[in-house]
């Protein structure tokens, strides 16, 4: 949930930027970022993507949300550092401006955290279905999957997964649960050597 709100955050923190008495410039800085956010989101939720979707298609999400973030974040500092100099900075503009930084944060932090997790050899990285798959001790019925030498490392998505149809499908930050698993390992391991 968190994930959803930092997005409702920003959408507000773009409305306090974007409201009268402050300068023209940021205005329309603050309008543009709020349509890019809102391109995201849509993007994210898949109503902006391919319908046909090829099994080996990059998941342009994490690269949205990084860049969403980056800009956000960057957006609000200079809104504060400028506010500050200029004298107009009130509590609720200060605050506004502080927590949609920070929501810029966590989103950067949520794609860089999904890059590290897919991070090595595609062929190793991916999403699987372990009760589909029989595995007893991983209790999902999707998991994002990186195959390691004696273990698969798993996520289990617990609210949002963003791309399912991706070969790396997005499961933001904290809504997922991970571990380790053998038998999965074993599970996949069996699935492979099947002709």
């Amino acid at each position: 949930m968190i994930f959803i709100f930092s997005f409702w955050f920003l959408l507000f923190g773009f409305i306090v930027a974007c409201s009268p008495g402050h300068p023209r410039r940021q205005r329309i800085a603050s309008i543009a970022l709020a349509f890019l956010l809102c391109v995201v989101f849509l993007q994210a939720l898949g109503i902006l993507g391919p319908q046909a979707i090829a099994a080996n298609a990059t998941n342009y999400t994490p690269g949205l949300i990084f860049i969403l973030g980056m800009v956000s974040f960057g957006f609000f500092a200079a809104v504060l550092v400028y506010q500050r100099t200029s004298q107009e900075l009130t509590h609720a503009r200060a605050g506004t401006a502080v927590f949609a930084a920070l929501a810029g944060i966590y989103l950067m932090f949520t794609a860089v955290d999904h890059w590290w997790f897919i991070r090595g050899d595609e062929e190793k990285t991916g999403w699987a279905s372990p009760s589909a798959m029989g595995v007893k001790e991983v209790d999902c019925d999707f998991a994002l999957v990186r195959v390691e030498d004696e273990v698969i490392t798993y996520r289990c998505a617990h609210l949002f997964v963003f791309g399912k149809l991706y070969a790396h499908p997005f499961v933001p930050w904290p809504s997922y649960s991970s571990g380790t698993s053998a038998e999965m390992k074993a599970k996949h391991d069996e699935l492979m050597r099947q002709p």
